[in-house]
């Protein structure tokens, strides 16, 4: 047979070589191909597994016993808060009778919790917004703004309030002077001795449980922080006479509220108390006025939210 030439030998050699590379690549690409096609599946697995697991975690253990058309009601409310809605949920369950919206307005107001127990420091950054209540606690804390409210504006034993809140009283009982009407604080600044003595005292009279409902105790009390007044009179009768009215219509626009309306004393934690007046500034006043709400609803909602 006759010899192929070196060069034809060559070719043949190259032409094997490529047609291997090629068998090799195919094989190669074939075998990525399988991979990728499990890693995907194995991917997916995981994404549907984790999707179940985050929606046991979302309902699961604090929204047991809680339907979840409740859930999407409170969600719902306008006063909600995204950081109470594990309160919410808990409250709901433990108060089947309850609406949504009575459900976000008594946590908001901090009604799942007990009162002189589940206590913190009162947050005095906020000003004249702070919160002072059974849940919000002064200690020994005086104002070192202290002003004598003047002869003409006070008849008692307690003249004195915070300056910002002393000067809207001058003004506002300006204004009813000027319709012949008489705003006259009878207590302002309380310290916290004289807060002590007084609800000892009622305490002593009345038993501590009544004393509770119309007494704050001593580090608890808006007249500790000097941004309370009581008005004219110490007696629910106050409602009756042209000053409540005027004030009902105008103490907003010099920055007071009235802080323990009737019919709201569970949200409050006091009896009604027509005569004290809460000095939270014009526009808070306002806005709480403006949209029906206690000072209470309003600190958890616009204030520390």
């Amino acid at each position: 047979m006759k010899k192929l030439s070196k060069r034809v030998r060559i070719g043949m050699i190259i032409l094997v070589v490529v047609l291997c590379a090629g068998v090799v690549g195919v094989t190669v690409w074939l075998i990525l191909g399988k991979a990728n096609e499990t890693t995907n599946e194995v991917v997916g697995e995981n994404t549907e597994t984790t999707g179940v697991e985050e929606v046991a975690e979302f309902v699961e253990p604090e929204f047991e016993g809680v339907s979840a058309e409740m859930i999407a009601a409170i969600r719902a409310e306008r006063y909600y808060l995204e950081k109470n809605l594990e309160r919410y949920a808990v409250y709901a369950r433990d108060n089947v009778d309850l609406t949504a919206e009575e459900i976000v307005r008594n946590v908001n107001s901090n009604l799942d919790r007990t009162r002189y127990v589940d206590v913190k420091d009162a947050d005095l950054s906020y000003g004249v917004l702070a919160m002072i209540n059974k849940y919000n606690y002064l200690g020994n804390y005086e104002p070192d703004d202290l002003e004598y409210l003047g002869d003409g504006y006070t008849n008692g034993t307690a003249p004195y309030m915070r300056r910002e809140a002393a000067e809207a009283f001058r003004k506002m009982a300006d204004a009813a002077r000027a319709e012949g009407l008489t705003l006259m604080n009878i207590s302002g600044y309380r310290s916290y001795s004289l807060q002590d003595w007084l609800y000892k005292t009622y305490a002593a009279q009345d038993g501590y449980a009544l004393a509770d409902t119309y007494s704050s105790r001593p580090g608890y009390s808006e007249h500790q922080a000097g941004l309370a007044t009581d008005i004219n009179s110490v007696e629910v009768s106050f409602a009756n006479t042209a000053e409540f009215r005027w004030l009902q219509e105008h103490a907003a626009d010099y920055g007071f509220i009235m802080r323990y309306p009737d019919g709201l004393e569970y949200i409050t934690g006091f009896s009604y108390e027509p005569w004290h007046y809460r000095y939270v500034g014009v526009e808070s006043a306002q806005q709480i006025v403006r949209e029906g709400l206690t000072f209470d609803e309003y600190y958890a909602y616009y204030v520390e939210k």
